[in-house]
């Protein structure tokens, strides 16, 4: 295999592992999103919650 042959490998190897890596931040990303979506919710539903248990307590009170 010639220098010049390798070099080409290389290259095209080391391409493909940055492509690779962006695709794979590209996906981290999407899932760090979704996270704070779904953080963001569930703190709205233990709002809610807790605004229903007080509304309960008064209401037996």
């Amino acid at each position: 295999m010639s220098v010049r042959v390798y070099a080409q490998k290389q290259r095209t190897t080391e391409r493909a592992r940055r492509e690779s890596y962006e695709v794979q931040d590209s996906a981290l990303d999407e899932l760090i999103a979704d996270a704070v979506k779904v953080s963001r919710k569930a703190r709205r539903l233990s709002a809610q919650a807790e605004a229903f248990l007080i509304e309960l307590q008064d209401d037996r009170l």
